[in-house]
C-alpha cells in the first residue's frame, strides 16, 4: 500500500492518504445555463462574454464539465412561459417550438462551452412545468399534470430533446421533473407537483416508452431532483421497484434543505443501491426566497466548499451550481427573485466579478476531473479541517483541505513527501482579503487596465480588488541592490523591478547626474488631497467595501500613503449647495453655529477617522474657509466681489474657534489652517463660486488683531497658520505685504500656494521668497487639472503630466509638500453646485460600484509613496540632463529616492540615458549611477547606502 503523509501546522496534524481505499468515481462539476444566466452573458461585450465562458470551461478556466439546461422557463427567466403555452389543447404539439431564449441565448452558449472545453461537456435537463393548459392549478398555486395529457407531455419532453439535437446539442442526462415536491404545496414559481409514486408511474408508463420510440433511451435518467430530506423515500419507491430500477441510473439532489437531514442518508442510499450514482444538481445562496449578491462574501464560499466536502465524502459524484452568471442585483427573475452566483455581471461597466463562490468551486472542478476516484484520507485528529483526497486519471493525488476556524493570525502550510497537486480553501488565509485589512498584510496587486480611447489607460478598482504596491525591505535596497518603479503612457503603473549594481561598467551616456546627500534643502511635510463634500459624497455613493478601497489606496500601506488632508471649512465650490455653519442672520454670538449633520457628521468626520486607522503615519489635517456667512459680508450673498464687514472681524475669528471645537468634540484634531481660500477670488476677480475677497492689508490686520489672538486665547496656538492660499500670480507682493507686520508674522508659520498658474510664473519667485523669509515653509495646498472630465478623456496622460510639472518644479524650489484638490469625483466631474465640474485622480462610477485611477493618481504616488514626511530634498547636480525632470530626496530611514520624468516635447533615445558619475570628493553614500530603460515616462529609484565593498564604478541599471 502506498501511503503519503501531509503535515499541517508544522506537523501537529497528520493526514495519511491511502490510494488502495477507493470510493466513488467522480462525474464532474458545473453550473446552469438558465435564461437569466445567458441573458447576463449576452449583456457583455463579445470579449467579456468569451472571457466568462473561458473562465468556466476553457483550458485556462476552472474545468467545468456539466451544464444543466432548464426545459422551458424557470424562476430565473424574464417572464413566465412554457413551450406551446399559447395554443391550449394542442395535444398533437403541432405548434411546439423552442423560443428566443433557446435559439439566441442558451444554445449558442452551450455550443461555445463545448468548443472551449478540452473535456466532453455533459449536458442535462429538467422541466419546471408543463404548459398551464395541461395542468390543474389550485388556488394555492399548487398544480399537477392532468391524466389526459400524460402521453402528450411525454411527447412534449421528447420534442424538446429532438429540437436541441437538431441544433447540435445532445443531452447526456435528464430528470423527469425539477423539484416535484414544490408544486404539490404551492406555486411560488414555475412548478408542477408529483408524488414519488405518481412521477414513477408516469415515467415508467409514458416517458420511458416515448424515449425508446424516439431512439433516446440511452440518455441517463436521474430520479428525485429535489431535497436531501426525500432521498430515502425516493430510493425505496424507485429503486425498490424492479421494473423502474432498470432504467434509473442515478439520483439528483438539491442542497437547500441539507441542514434538515444528515449526510449519512446519502451513504445509506449508496450502500443499498451501489450501482446508482448520486449527483448534486442545484445549489445557490438563496434564503427565504430573496437574497442579493454580496460581492466578496467569503462565508458564502465556505458554505459551498463545506457542502462539496460533506457530500463527496458521502458518495456524491459531482456538484452542479445554479446560475452561471447573474446581474449585480441577483437577477433577472420574472418573479422578483434574486440570488448570488459565482460570477456577477456588471453590464454598465462591461465587466464581471468572480466571487469567492467561484474559487470555492474551482478548488474542486479544476483539480478533480471526471474519472477521478475518491480515495482514503485518514487522520487521528483533523484539527477542525474538513478534508478529502482523490486520485486523478493521470495518477495525481489531490488533497483538498478547508479550515473553518477563524484563525486570522495562523496560516496553514502543507508539506508533502511526494509530488502532488494540492487545492487549499483556507479561511485563515483567504478571508483576510475580504475583511478589514491591516497594514501588515499587503501583497503586490497589479493594475487592471481599461482603455477609453485616450492615449493611456485607467486602472479599475472595485469592492474586492485594487492595485497595490508591495512594501520593500531594507534587504531589497542594500548590499548593492536597488528598486526601480516605472509608470508610462504605454500603460505601466508603478512597475517594480529589482536590480543590482554592476561593478566597473562603462557605458555611453546621454545624461549625467550626481547625487550629493551632504547638501540638504527643505524638509518635506507631506503629500495629500482634499476631503471636499463632493469627495465624501462620491465615496459614500460606493459600496462600503469599495469606499474602503478608495481610502486604502490613498492612505494605506501599498497605496499612495497620503499624509495631508485639506478639509474645507463649510461649503466650497465642490459641495451640492451653498451653506455655512451659521446662516442665521445677525447671530454675532454664534449661538446657532453647528456642523452639518450630513456633510460633517455622516460623511467627512467618519471618513477622517477611518483614514487615521488605515494610515501607518500621522495625518495632518488643515482647513480653509471659502466664505463667511452671507450676513457677515458687504454684498450679502455667497459669491461675487465681497469682503467681510469690519464689525464682523471678531465673530468671524470666533467662528474658526467654534469650528475647531466642534471637530475636537468629534475627536478630530487639526494641524493647520489658512484664513481664506483664494482671497483674490471675490476681491480682484468677480467669480461665481463661493468666495470672499481680502486685500493683503485687510488679511494682515485680521490675522494680527483678531484671528491670531483668538486662536491663541482658545488653546489653538499650536496650529500652523499659513498665509495666502492662492495661485502664484500675486504671491510676492501679497506675501511681502502680509509679513512686513511683525505681529502678523509672529502668528504665521508658512505660505500656502495653489498650482493653477504654475506654467505662467517663474518658480524662482518661491526660492527668492524662501531666502527672504527662511523661517517660513512653503506648501502647495491645492491643484487640479482644470478641465471637465469626459469619458473620452479618461486615462489621458497629459493630465498626469500637469501634476508632474508642478511637482518637480515646486519641490525643486523649496516647496515642502503638494496637496491635490478633490480626491474623488464622479463620472461627470462632480457633484458640484457651481456647475463647474473638473477632474480628479480617482473617478467614481457608483452605478458599477467601481473607481478608476487616472494617470494623475500615479504621478502623485511616485512622490507620496516614496518620500515620507521628514524626508529632505538633497542636491542632484547634472552636466547634462538628457531632457529629464529630476529631484532627489533622503528619507528618514536614510534611503535615497530619485524621481525622473521625461519632458513631453523631447524625442530622444532613452537607452542608457542617465548615468551618475561619482566624484572623488564624495564617499560611497553620496551617489548612485542610473541607467534607465527605453520605456519610462515617470520613474522612481529607491536606494539604500551602497555597501563599502563596491568601488567608484557602480552602474545602477534601471
Amino acid at each position: 500500500m502506498l501511503n503519503k503523509q501531509y503535515y499541517i501546522m508544522d506537523g501537529d496534524i497528520v493526514f495519511t492518504v491511502d490510494e488502495d481505499v477507493k470510493y466513488q468515481t467522480m462525474l464532474g462539476f458545473g453550473g446552469a445555463t438558465t435564461d437569466s444566466a445567458t441573458i447576463n452573458l449576452a449583456s457583455l461585450s463579445n470579449d467579456a462574454h468569451e472571457l466568462v465562458l473561458r473562465s468556466y470551461f476553457g483550458t485556462d478556466g476552472i474545468g467545468y464539465t456539466f451544464i444543466r439546461v432548464p426545459l422551458g422557463g424557470c424562476d430565473f427567466s424574464t417572464h413566465y412561459y412554457a413551450y406551446d403555452d399559447d395554443h391550449p389543447g394542442d395535444s398533437t404539439l403541432q405548434y411546439f417550438n423552442l423560443t428566443e431564449e433557446d435559439y439566441v441565448y442558451k444554445i449558442p452558449n452551450i455550443k461555445r462551452a463545448q468548443e472551449l472545453s478540452p473535456n466532453p461537456i455533459r449536458v442535462f435537463t429538467a422541466p419546471w412545468s408543463a404548459p398551464d393548459w395541461m395542468k390543474e392549478i389550485e388556488t394555492s398555486g399548487a398544480s399537477h399534470l392532468l391524466p389526459e395529457y400524460y402521453e402528450t407531455y411525454a411527447n412534449y419532453y421528447v420534442k424538446f430533446l429532438q429540437l436541441y439535437a437538431e441544433q447540435g446539442v445532445d443531452f447526456w442526462g435528464l430528470t423527469p421533473q425539477n423539484e416535484p415536491s414544490h408544486g404539490t404545496t404551492n406555486g411560488g414559481f414555475n412548478s408542477m407537483g408529483w408524488t414519488s409514486e405518481q412521477l414513477r408511474d408516469w415515467t415508467a408508463g409514458y416517458f420511458v416508452p416515448a424515449l425508446k420510440a424516439a431512439g433516446l433511451d440511452d440518455i441517463v435518467l436521474m430520479i428525485l431532483d429535489d431535497q436531501r430530506t426525500q432521498v430515502e423515500e425516493w430510493a425505496e419507491d424507485w429503486y425498490g421497484n424492479e421494473s423502474v430500477n432498470s432504467f434509473s441510473d442515478g439520483m439528483a439532489v438539491h442542497w437547500y434543505q441539507d441542514s434538515n437531514s444528515d449526510a449519512s442518508v446519502l451513504t445509506q442510499a449508496h450502500e443499498q443501491y451501489p450501482d446508482k450514482f448520486l449527483l448534486y444538481t442545484e445549489a445557490c445562496i438563496f434564503t427565504n426566497g430573496v437574497i442579493e449578491p454580496i460581492l466578496g462574501d467569503w462565508s458564502r464560499a465556505e458554505r459551498y466548499a463545506s457542502s462539496i466536502l460533506e457530500t463527496t465524502n458521502n458518495w456524491v459524484a459531482g456538484w452542479i451550481e445554479w446560475n452561471l452568471a447573474l446581474s449585480v442585483e441577483g437577477g433577472p427573475s420574472w418573479m422578483g427573485n434574486s440570488a448570488d452566483s459565482p460570477v456577477i455581471v456588471n453590464a454598465t461597466a462591461d465587466e464581471f466579478y468572480k466571487q469567492p463562490l467561484f474559487y470555492a468551486l474551482a478548488h474542486f472542478s479544476k483539480f478533480v476531473p471526471p474519472g477521478s476516484v475518491h480515495i482514503g484520507l485518514e487522520t487521528k485528529d483533523d484539527g477542525g479541517i474538513s478534508n478529502i483526497a482523490f486520485l486523478t486519471p493521470e495518477g495525481n493525488t489531490v488533497v483538498i483541505l478547508m479550515s473553518t476556524e477563524n484563525r486570522s493570525c495562523r496560516r496553514r502550510t502543507i508539506y508533502a513527501t511526494y509530488s502532488t497537486i494540492v487545492g487549499i480553501a483556507d479561511r485563515s488565509s483567504s478571508s483576510e482579503y475580504f475583511k478589514d485589512w491591516t497594514p501588515s498584510v499587503v501583497q503586490l496587486q497589479p493594475c487592471v487596465p481599461r482603455d477609453y480611447g485616450a492615449n493611456s489607460v485607467v486602472c479599475v478598482c472595485n469592492a474586492t480588488y485594487c492595485d497595490f504596491l508591495e512594501p520593500y525591505s531594507n534587504e531589497s535596497i542594500s548590499n548593492g541592490n536597488y528598486l526601480h518603479y516605472t509608470s508610462s503612457m504605454a500603460g505601466l503603473r508603478l512597475q517594480r523591478d529589482a536590480k543590482t549594481f554592476v561593478k566597473n561598467a562603462s557605458i555611453e551616456v546621454d545624461a549625467t547626474f550626481q547625487v550629493n546627500r551632504a547638501t540638504k534643502y527643505q524638509e518635506i511635510i507631506g503629500f495629500g488631497g482634499a476631503m471636499t463634500d463632493s469627495t465624501a459624497i462620491n465615496i459614500h455613493s460606493m459600496s462600503e467595501a469599495a469606499g474602503k478601497n478608495i481610502l486604502r489606496t490613498y492612505f494605506g500601506e501599498g497605496g499612495s500613503k497620503y499624509s495631508l488632508i485639506r478639509v474645507p471649512m463649510g461649503a466650497s465650490d465642490f459641495s451640492t449647495e451653498y451653506y455655512t455653519y451659521d446662516d442665521v442672520a445677525g447671530d454675532t454670538s454664534l449661538q446657532y453655529f453647528a456642523l452639518r449633520q450630513f456633510e460633517d457628521y455622516q460623511l467627512k468626520i467618519p471618513y477622517l477617522k477611518q483614514i487615521q486607522k488605515i494610515s501607518s503615519q500621522d495625518i495632518k489635517l488643515f482647513t480653509a474657509p471659502w466664505s463667511a456667512p452671507y450676513w457677515m459680508k458687504d454684498n450679502g450673498t455667497a459669491f461675487g466681489r465681497s469682503a467681510l464687514r469690519l464689525e464682523n472681524y471678531k465673530p468671524w475669528a470666533q467662528y474658526f474657534v467654534k469650528y475647531f471645537d466642534a471637530y475636537a468634540d468629534a475627536n478630530i484634531t487639526f494641524w493647520g489652517l489658512t484664513p481664506q481660500n483664494e482671497p483674490n477670488q471675490g476681491g480682484v476677480h468677480k467669480v461665481h463660486i463661493i468666495s470672499m475677497g481680502w486685500t493683503a492689508k485687510q488679511l494682515r490686520g485680521f490675522i494680527a488683531e483678531h484671528l491670531g489672538p483668538t486662536l491663541e486665547e482658545n488653546g489653538y496656538s499650536y496650529l500652523k497658520l499659513m498665509a495666502y492660499d492662492d495661485s502664484g500670480l500675486y504671491l510676492p507682493e501679497y506675501l511681502q505685504s502680509i509679513l512686513k507686520n511683525e505681529t502678523t508674522r509672529s502668528y504665521v508659520s508658512g505660505v500656502a500656494i495653489h498650482a493653477y498658474h504654475d506654467d505662467n510664473i517663474d518658480p524662482n519667485i518661491i526660492s527668492n521668497l524662501q531666502t527672504e523669509f527662511p523661517d517660513m515653509f512653503f506648501l502647495y495646498t491645492e491643484g487640479e487639472y482644470l478641465h471637465q472630465i469626459t469619458v473620452d478623456d479618461l486615462g489621458t496622460w497629459e493630465r498626469g503630466e500637469y501634476y508632474g510639472r508642478s511637482l518637480f518644479q515646486s519641490l525643486n524650489h523649496w516647496v515642502t509638500g503638494w496637496t491635490d484638490w478633490n480626491m474623488v469625483l464622479n463620472t461627470t466631474g462632480g457633484p458640484v453646485w457651481s456647475k463647474a465640474p473638473y477632474n480628479a485622480p480617482i473617478i467614481a462610477n457608483a452605478s458599477a460600484d467601481e473607481f478608476l485611477k487616472q494617470p494623475a493618481f500615479y504621478f502623485m504616488t511616485h512622490f507620496s509613496a516614496f518620500v515620507p514626511p521628514a524626508s529632505r530634498r538633497i542636491k542632484l547636480e547634472m552636466t547634462k540632463d538628457g531632457g529629464l525632470e529630476t529631484v532627489a530626496f533622503l528619507t528618514p530611514e536614510d534611503n535615497i529616492v530619485i524621481n525622473l520624468e521625461n519632458r513631453p516635447s523631447d524625442q530622444f533615445d532613452l537607452t542608457n540615458c542617465v548615468v551618475l558619475q561619482p566624484s572623488d570628493q564624495f564617499d560611497l553614500t553620496n551617489w548612485v549611477v542610473l541607467q534607465p530603460s527605453d520605456q519610462f515616462d515617470l520613474t522612481n529609484c529607491v536606494v539604500l547606502q551602497p555597501s563599502d565593498q563596491f568601488d567608484n564604478s557602480h552602474i545602477f541599471n534601471l
